[in-house]
């Protein structure tokens, strides 16, 4: 197996010293750009956005906020990242919560994490708000493209007036920089309490392992720690350019025109990029090409010169790929390589703030997940993952209980099961709490199941489970739920999708154990609800 060193990056442990030091070595660099709702252009450098953070820090400061817990509501924007930066420069936590969520269980959130102060886009006012007045203070940020933004402009006048509170903030290392809430699939979200060393450590520890080159597209949400440490505070640590998109309706026009070479995805956006190119691939260089089963080193496809034509008229700059979140087709990944564009998956917890391990430049391997962190030891415990370091979460807000229960001697149980592969990557196989467990013990991984389905059009949406037969609730059988695609069976009856499924449910069982195979399929009509980062939540 090649091995190559580490690249370097710079570390810092707060973010008061992070925002000035790249504000400060990349000054005249472009930092921050985005496209408003009509496509107008606007950037912002890292002196600038070092300007703006400063002023947003002192505003917050003046308004008498000094460590306490900030609410931030809001689509991905330049103003959201300095509202984050400001509210954690100066010393305060910044409660990330997911905007569109509906406005009681928002309110719950603000006042679970005990907020005193809100900032919100006018967008997420609109809908969170509307005619009602919360009941602690909060500020609306001027939407993207909006030339000038009073709580910044406030801010810079009292800098200039010979205020410095901002100057005099001083966050620690181990102070909580950020609250976010986590998006898990299977329980109700926890308040996850991360430090500053946590998730600036993360940035620049994923820098180290992964080459990203300069031009970055981002639409991964903010609030979520994938979006923010890995979308944003990494790339900034190294310099890059980063197009922010804050609506998915608007996402192919602004890849387009911004044209990355980087984008930082989950799989529904490497999904996305994957089908808009194989939609231009004619006879010359068909899918077939593709496909062929001619693998290079570590299961990667060489790109195929036609191919990587066809990728240049539409995503000309576009090399890298970082895929995380959810699990990722190894038939996108292998097919986009034939593109000359490489995929890399990674691994993350919030609690982990959150990368955990992710695949190399020069050392991909498909299927798995990578290689752990430099900062964080992983051990596989009686099949489970389980990981140590300073980056961990330091705890779960207001609930010891749950900290103790999650954290044992340094040790956190991610419930996710895996296994390290020959060169010490990482592979993971399943949720240990959704595995099915048969009456006569053998265990069936979910996951496992929902994979095969990859390569079958009329399954949009599949959750595996286990389904109960006769009076006995432990009794249970592979079952699988689907929600076909509503395209493909448009001039279908209910009788003719589930006769065409369960032709494909035979295919598929046929290349299972007995034990492995599924036994009952459920349809439904709608789609399956979604986390932040769209996995599908289940019940």
């Amino acid at each position: 197996m090649r091995e190559y060193p580490l690249y370097p990056v710079d570390f810092y442990d707060d973010f008061k010293a992070y925002t000035e030091g790249i504000g400060k070595k990349f000054s005249d660099a472009t930092a921050v750009c985005s496209y408003n709702a009509d496509g107008e252009y606007s950037e912002h450098t890292y002196a600038q956005l070092l300007g703006d953070v400063r002023a947003a820090a002192q505003m917050i400061l003046s308004l008498g906020h000094k460590k306490e817990h900030i609410a931030l509501l809001s689509e991905n924007s330049y103003q959201y990242l300095v509202a984050f930066l400001g509210i954690t420069y100066s010393g305060n936590t910044a409660v990330l919560i997911d905007p569109e969520q509906p406005p009681e269980l928002v309110n719950e959130l603000i006042s679970f994490a005990d907020c005193s102060f809100i900032i919100i886009s006018q967008n997420s006012a609109d809908f969170l708000l509307g005619d009602m007045q919360p009941e602690i203070p909060y500020i609306k940020m001027t939407p993207d493209g909006v030339p000038s933004d009073p709580f910044i402009e406030k801010g810079q006048k009292l800098i200039e007036d010979g205020a410095h509170d901002y100057a005099d903030a001083s966050p620690s290392p181990d102070d909580i920089a950020a609250i976010v809430y986590t998006s898990g699939t299977t329980h109700t979200a926890k308040a996850v309490m991360l430090s500053h060393y946590a998730l600036l450590h993360n940035a620049s520890e994923s820098v180290s392992l992964v080459y990203i080159p300069r031009r970055v597209f981002v639409s991964l949400p903010f609030f979520h720690t994938y979006g923010m440490t890995c979308g944003i505070l990494n790339s900034l640590v190294n310099g890059a350019l980063i197009c922010v998109n804050g609506d998915i309706k608007s996402m192919q026009h602004d890849i387009i025109h911004f044209d990355p070479e980087t984008i930082l995805a989950v799989p529904l956006i490497a999904e996305f990029v994957y089908k808009m190119l194989m939609n231009r691939i004619d006879e010359v260089c068909d899918a077939e090409k593709l496909l062929s089963p001619r693998k290079g080193l570590f299961g990667t496809l060489k790109p195929i010169k036609c191919a990587v034509a066809k990728k240049e008229k539409l995503f000309p700059s576009l090399k890298l790929i970082i895929a995380g979140g959810a699990h990722l087709s190894e038939k996108v990944a292998t097919v986009l390589s034939r593109f000359g564009i490489l995929v890399l998956q990674g691994y993350g917890i919030t609690e982990c703030a959150p990368l955990i391990a992710v695949n190399r430049n020069n050392l991909n391997i498909l299927g798995s997940v990578g290689f752990p962190l430099p900062g964080y030891e992983i051990r596989i415990d009686d099949g489970v993952i389980k990981v140590k370091g300073k980056m961990l979460m330091t705890g779960y807000y207001k609930h010891p209980e749950l900290t103790a229960e999650a954290i044992c001697d340094g040790w956190f149980d991610t419930g996710d099961i895996g296994c390290f592969g020959k060169h010490g990557e990482l592979y993971i196989k399943g949720r240990s709490k959704t595995i099915i467990v048969l009456k006569n013990g053998k265990k069936v991984s979910p996951e496992e199941l929902e994979v095969l389905f990859e390569d079958v059009p009329l399954a949009k949406e599949v959750v595996a489970h286990g389904s109960a037969v006769g009076a006995d609730i432990d009794d249970v059988l592979p079952a699988v739920t689907i929600y076909p695609d509503p395209t493909l069976c448009a001039d279908l009856n209910s009788y003719e999708i589930l006769d065409k499924l369960q032709q494909e449910v035979n295919r598929i069982n046929g290349k299972l154990p007995p034990y492995k195979q599924i036994r009952v399929i459920n349809i439904r009509e709608t789609e399956f609800e979604k986390t932040g980062t769209k996995k599908i939540k289940r019940t």
